[in-house]
């Protein structure tokens, strides 16, 4: 999970990828065979994979400027989307569009990776399932 605050990106100083790891299992919390992380390659022109056991199994798309093509665009009424870029760090930006909104990014053990936001009637509401 990526908890409210954390910068889902790369640190270019220091080389550092934050990236999201999978589970085992549901009560197993090693780390399982699924990751996701902006992929350092293609840093330039920022987008997100979804690696199995290290191998590239699906990517988000580039950065067009407004959205990460093919994983977040179901969002757009919800979340601003930015990417900071600097000789730093490259990292997205999420911001509510209304109001003040808390979510979370979680990547389930059978590689699901699903954005969820805290609904007003107490419980988590999926926004976007990536498969």
């Amino acid at each position: 999970m990526i908890p409210p605050g954390m910068k889902f990106g790369w640190n270019q100083k220091t080389g550092l990828n934050h990236i999201l790891t999978s589970w085992k299992s549901i009560d197993d919390p090693t780390p399982g065979e699924f990751s996701s992380g902006l992929d350092p390659d293609t840093h330039s022109i920022p987008q997100f994979f979804l690696y199995r056991n290290s191998v590239p199994h699906r990517r988000s798309g580039p950065w067009n400027g407004c959205i990460l093509n093919g994983l977040f665009s179901d969002q757009i009424d919800l979340i601003n989307i930015t990417f900071v870029s600097n000789d730093n760090e490259i990292y997205p930006k999420f911001s509510p569009t209304k109001g003040s909104v808390f979510s979370i990014i979680v990547l389930e053990s059978m590689g699901l990776l699903k954005r969820l936001f805290w609904h007003e009637s107490q419980r988590w509401v999926k926004v976007h399932v990536l498969p």
